[in-house]
């Protein structure tokens, strides 16, 4: 803990002020950052610093719970439960509908390893089917692939020579994606990562969840088992209302805030580092699980009855949240919550951060 220090704050009515005993902490303002004429830079790189007292801060130089110490937990990590979608590495891996009916129209065969696509803004702009397909030749070796011949041919064309000058002069002249890009001009047919694992995983599923890998706040939502989704999502091998009870609740939202990596400025969900940490509810009883799983259904009714009249898809309807005023959707999301706290036996006392990091801690005591 850093040493404790008066500071001073002034009011700016009435001249008076007072002393707090604690700790000075600055942050980035969540107001708008107010113009400079010294100010440098795009508007949007600029912010103004915020403070407030506390009692303490800890080693990450925060006055929030440290969870640098939480443990990787076992029983979230085997088997894998949550993946990064499929990255294509060429753009013309990935169809329009135009492009999906010139192709059928030289081999309908090819519908065989024609598949519909998703990525993560398409979802959470408001995008209710798929409008585009991704040409997965899978793990076929060269022969097995010119079972395809029109298929290989417009692959030749279109693919195999960017991969060819990029196994050659690689990424801004970077050796190591030279090398990168040398094994993929090995297998230049299939898609770069096609994500293996995370296929196998979510086969059989009617319906999987995701959310944004990049995001400043995790929005959860079901996909139909047969789309492949992008790189862009974050998988959950899951197809259960009570997994997406818990994960949409605030308890894996406020983990995944402070667990979360980052992507240059952008908040980044981590498999290992927010998953593979966050602790489940342990051994809650039938009855709560299925409080969860109601309360899970009835958030998703009202988005989906919200998504009929509102603009602007998911994203634009969970900013409705930072508005004041009543809001189905507000209510929808505190049942859901209180639904979890019972399912993980919290008490409101307690802050829930704190409570999430000794759960981490029991439950990787008893692995």
């Amino acid at each position: 803990m850093w040493g404790t220090s008066k500071v001073r704050s002034c009011r700016r009515s009435g001249g008076s002020s007072r002393e707090h005993t604690g700790t000075p902490i600055w942050f980035k303002s969540l107001t708008k950052s107010t113009k400079h004429p010294d100010a440098k830079g795009p508007a949007s790189k600029r912010y103004d610093l915020d403070m407030r007292v506390v009692s303490e801060i800890n080693s990450a130089l925060s006055d929030k719970t440290d969870l640098k110490a939480a443990e990787i937990l076992k029983c979230n990590t085997k088997p894998k439960r949550t993946f990064q979608g499929v990255t294509p590495g060429h753009k013309d891996f990935v169809l329009d509908i135009n492009g999906r009916k010139a192709l059928l129209l030289k081999e309908p065969s090819a519908s065989a390893i024609l598949f519909p696509y998703f990525v993560g803004k398409e979802v959470l702009g408001g995008a209710t089917g798929t409008t585009r397909c991704i040409l997965d030749f899978g793990e076929m070796n060269l022969l097995a692939a010119q079972s395809f011949p029109r298929t290989m041919e417009y692959v030749q064309q279109n693919i195999l020579p960017r991969r060819m000058k990029e196994a050659e002069e690689g990424s801004g002249g970077n050796e190591e994606q030279r090398a990168h890009h040398k094994l993929f001009l090995k297998r230049w047919w299939q898609l770069s990562f096609r994500r293996t694992d995370m296929l196998n995983a979510i086969s059989g599923l009617h319906r999987y969840l995701a959310c944004s890998r990049v995001t400043s706040r995790p929005i959860f939502f079901f996909i139909a088992g047969h789309i492949r989704p992008g790189d862009a999502l974050q998988v959950f091998a899951f197809d259960d209302d009570y997994s997406f009870g818990v994960l949409q609740s605030r308890f894996h939202v406020d983990w995944f805030m402070s667990k979360r990596s980052n992507m240059k400025s952008d908040a980044r969900y981590s498999s290992t580092g927010v998953f593979g940490t966050f602790p489940w509810p342990q051994n809650p009883p039938a009855e709560k699980v299925l409080r969860v799983a109601e309360a899970a259904r009835s958030l998703q009714h009202v988005r989906d009855s919200a998504l009929l009249t509102t603009t602007g898809g998911l994203r634009a309807l969970e900013d409705t949240l930072k508005l004041p005023g009543q809001n189905p959707l507000k209510d929808a999301h505190l049942r859901l919550d209180e639904a979890v706290q019972e399912a993980f036996g919290f008490v409101s006392t307690k802050p829930a951060i704190l409570q999430l990091m000794e759960l981490n801690t029991a439950v990787a005591a008893k692995i």
